[in-house]
């Protein structure tokens, strides 16, 4: 692997760590004007257009002004009558005159022939460096303390430890798969010493979390089961709203960011590799979720063996031991206000159903922030009988007759109450992260862009990886 892209990936990937260290990220430079037409995928920022109008053309250079003439030695053009005396006289320019062939004869045009399209300002940027609006944006939010951040970075990826993987000293990104080490983890991973476990105040603003336990009702039931049968799960749901038309879309490698004509960034929150699979997942289906049950269901489009789809499944295995008090992977653990989840003392047909949405976005100084998202969870009786992919169907007699074990109830409405404690698990504020990029991307989408598109422009950034 070339050092100069090993660099690019891991400073790409240094955001998804400053997304850990306070809620909302991001950060800005000035970028390629919209709609920068991009030959071949530039280094760090890949542009996509959507119907969006040409750039400005730049009007051809003033043809030398007439003086320029009479210093060439062409004493038998009588055609040319000698203009009258100028105060002032231009140099000749330093190379040699352009033959009359190569002057224009018409005077300049707003708009160049047809069919013409010389390199424009912005695509050239697009080809030397990554957006400046994301760098600005960074900068404007975390001030110095990106600039620190990012300061041992360079020296870091010539070092022996630039192979580093989070978790263990000997760990390897590279060999082991591990989660990517930055050289300044001490800085960038929550502990026992950052604000969001102290109970301390950060100059980002939060977003707010509506979390509640839902009865299930019957209509409820069937709008759950509309994604294919009733997810013994987690799904994630919901569209950004507000982002506005877009006319171009550039992907920065650099800070793993998206700009919108440049005029708003969004910093993702996952890897961008995750960010392809989903763009094509919801290329061609909306829906994303996971059932833990007699079989296990991917919903949607995902590849059941990608990381999105199995860190959902793990997710709801942690989730579902805590709703069942399963005490598999809870054995021994530290529930939140020292809860304990009780089992059922009657025999019960059911799953747990875990809904994350509500994902909305604002812009604010130029960066697309999440200002709200919600998390709700229900207790649905199932049939014995299966649904046409396998997973459940909901038990809508038990329903009307409200027959729910009430230890179960309580379990659950004890993790909707208590979310934000169980969010400090890295497993659920991953799923959190997983469900804004998909409201954003469904957002994308529902604004025309083609997310297929999006996702063959970051695999060429990470290709020779």
């Amino acid at each position: 692997m070339h050092r100069g892209t090993m660099k690019k990936r891991l400073i790409g990937l240094v955001i998804p760590a400053l997304a850990a260290l306070l809620p909302a990220g991001g950060v800005a430079a000035a970028g390629p004007e919209q709609g920068a037409p991009c030959e071949k995928p530039p280094p760090c920022v890949y542009t996509l257009s959507r119907h969006s109008p040409d750039p400005p053309k730049t009007p051809p250079p003033d043809a030398p002004p007439p003086a320029a003439h009479e210093e060439q030695p062409a004493p038998e053009t009588p055609k040319v009558p000698p203009e009258s005396p100028e105060p002032e006289k231009h140099p000749a320019p330093e190379p040699p005159p352009l033959p009359p062939s190569a002057i224009p004869q018409q005077p300049p045009s707003p708009e160049p022939p047809s069919g013409t399209k010389e390199p424009t300002q912005p695509a050239e940027i697009a080809r030397t460096g990554p957006s400046t609006l994301a760098g600005r944006a960074l900068a404007r939010k975390y001030g110095e303390r990106f600039e620190k951040l990012l300061e041992p970075l360079n020296a870091w990826v010539q070092s022996p430890e630039g192979d580093h993987g989070m978790s263990s000293p000997s760990a390897s990104w590279r060999f082991d798969g591990a989660p990517l080490g930055t050289g300044i983890d001490d800085v960038l991973a929550p502990g026992a010493n950052t604000p969001y476990f102290h109970g301390g105040t950060t100059s980002i603003s939060e977003p707010s979390m509506g979390t509640v336990y839902v009865p299930i009702s019957v209509s409820g039931a069937r709008e759950i089961s509309a994604i294919g049968s009733i997810p013994g799960g987690i799904v994630l749901e919901g569209a950004a709203a507000g982002l506005g038309p877009i006319g171009s879309l550039t992907y920065d490698a650099k800070f793993n960011a998206f700009v919108l004509d440049d005029r708003a960034v969004y910093f993702v929150k996952v890897p961008p590799r995750t960010i392809a699979v989903m763009c094509r997942a919801i290329a061609a289906d909306d829906r994303i979720g996971v059932s833990l049950g007699d079989i296990h269901i991917v919903y949607g489009k995902l590849p059941p063996d990608s990381d999105i789809a199995l860190d959902l499944l793990l997710a709801d295995k942690f989730l579902g031991d805590i709703a069942f008090a399963g005490k598999d992977w809870t054995a021994g653990y530290r529930f939140a206000k020292g809860y304990e989840p009780r089992r059922s003392q009657v025999g019960f047909r059911g799953a747990a159903f875990f809904r994350f949405s509500g994902f909305k976005f604002e812009i604010v100084g130029e960066e697309i922030r999440l200002v709200d998202e919600s998390f709700n969870d229900s207790l649905i009786p199932i049939l014995e009988t299966k649904a046409q992919d396998g997973g459940a169907l909901a038990d809508e007699v038990a329903i009307e007759q409200g027959s729910l074990p009430p230890e179960y109830v309580m379990n659950l409405r004890h993790i909707a109450d208590n979310m934000k404690y169980y969010r400090h698990e890295r497993i659920i504020d991953e799923v959190f992260s997983y469900g804004e990029v998909a409201a954003f991307l469904r957002g994308l989408k529902d604004a025309g862009v083609d997310l297929n598109e999006v996702a063959a422009g970051i695999d060429r950034e990470f290709e020779d990886e």
